[in-house]
């Protein structure tokens, strides 16, 4: 039987995940602030928790008992056979654009993930959890002009553009991880992307008797994600250890229902059911541990958009849209005493940056060669360790810069506070009473 403590634990966490499932959007896509995620699927989110997120976001070869790691299943094996874990993070977010010489500023915020893991047997450990996909949040207006077709004159026509979006994609999932040989772990993530997207445009001319167009989209998505990953770990003289691992998630199938409504003189409307694509993906990483303390490790990714299929303008399905994705991230973590009575010394350092590339190749007019964005990243995290418990408090800075291949499109900056809080306790534990 669980004692009181843990019960009113119990009910808290509950309490907490039952919020986050009403919420549907873990990211704060409804409030994200990038044009470019009217594009595609979105902005996609960060995989990584607030500790790995603090080490550039790494987590393929990262191997802990300390925090639960979902970006590869085969971690889970690392739990303590007593330890019950919960991990859920929070973020706020400064946005500025650049363009033209002109800059903006905008934030955002709200909760990112939430997460349990514990053990199962002696090898065996799982994990369930509710995670962010991807994100759509967007405001903004284009005024130009165009000539009339057959006019004489230079008369022309001036217009407004306008867009708007917001939603965005969430995964639930569960995980289970298998330790068959001493220094061998596989596991499996079995996900469920669902969530729901609103596209609006509109057209409006300001001169010339012309009707207004509008078209309103609402993308309802649904789709099964499998992800593998194995992780082959050795320690030498007690206090060197190295962990190398690696994901592999097939391309799945995703099931979208739009609902498309016209508007000129009259309205129209549309639905239909499309089935798109989610990518291939794999990863690889190691991680190099020097006596609990120092921890160094790198990662690799590509995703395998290029492959897919997704949802053009009209509603149709197209090869093509998008382009592959790669990503490299570096990081370290230093904790320079467990026992010291030095709070200081007991904290944890964490740094790290990341490189990588957009999936969405970006044309603002038809005839434009395309621009994927880059994006930059620096992190620099820490730990708080709770007094007389293995809990942590997580804070992670990051700033992102994206860069755009076309240097007359917008370019963004993020500054990104994360704040997390991995609740670690021996929650199979029994007392004995003699």
């Amino acid at each position: 039987m669980l004692n009181s403590k843990k019960k009113l634990i119990l009910l808290a966490l509950l309490a907490v995940v039952y919020t986050g499932v009403k919420a549907q959007n873990m990211n704060p896509s409804n409030n994200g602030n990038t044009p470019y995620s009217r594009y595609g699927y979105g902005r996609l989110a960060e995989t990584s928790f607030i500790r790995n997120r603090g080490m550039g976001g790494i987590g393929y070869g990262i191997r802990t008992n300390q925090q639960t790691n979902t970006m590869n299943p085969a971690s889970y094996t690392a739990i303590d056979s007593l330890t019950f874990l919960f991990d859920f993070g929070l973020n706020v977010q400064i946005d500025k654009y650049k363009e033209f010489g002109m800059s903006e500023s905008k934030w955002d915020g709200g909760l990112d993930y939430l997460a349990m893991q514990f053990p199962m047997g002696k090898y065996f450990a799982a994990s369930i959890g509710l995670l962010p996909y991807s994100y759509v949040g967007y405001s903004y207006g284009v005024s130009d002009s165009l000539a009339i077709d057959g006019s004489l004159t230079d008369e022309k026509i001036a217009y407004t553009q306008a867009y708007a979006g917001n939603g965005g994609l969430n995964k639930a999932y569960v995980g289970l991880g298998f330790e068959p040989f001493k220094g061998i772990s596989v596991g499996v993530n079995v996900g469920y992307i669902f969530g729901e997207v609103a596209n609006d445009w509109a057209v409006a001319f300001t001169s010339g008797n012309y009707s207004t167009t509008s078209v309103n989209r609402q993308l309802s998505a649904r789709a099964l994600e499998l992800q593998f990953g194995m992780q082959l770990n050795h320690t030498f003289n007690e206090k060197h250890n190295v962990t190398l691992g690696g994901v592999f998630a097939p391309k799945m199938n995703m099931r979208l229902d739009a609902h498309n409504i016209t508007t000129t003189a009259y309205s129209d409307t549309t639905k239909v059911r499309r089935d798109v694509d989610i990518p291939m993906k794999y990863g690889i990483g190691v991680s190099y541990v020097y006596d609990k303390r120092l921890t160094v490790g790198a990662d690799y990714s590509m995703e395998a958009w290029g492959d897919v299929r997704g949802l053009n303008d009209k509603m149709e399905i197209q090869s093509g849209l998008y382009k592959d994705r790669s990503k490299f991230a570096f990081g370290a973590e230093y904790i320079p005493s467990f026992i010291s009575n030095n709070y200081f010394q007991r904290m944890r350092y964490r740094l790290g940056a990341h490189y990588s590339e957009s999936y969405i190749d970006v044309k603002v007019n038809p005839n434009d060669a395309g621009s994927r964005n880059k994006e930059y990243g620096v992190t620099v995290g820490l730990g708080f360790p709770l007094k007389g418990q293995k809990s942590v408090i997580n804070v992670a800075f990051e700033y992102i810069d994206v860069k755009p291949h076309n240097k007359s499109y917008l370019s963004e900056s993020y500054f990104q506070l994360n704040l997390g809080l991995t609740f670690n306790e021996f929650w199979f534990f029994k007392n004995k009473i003699k």
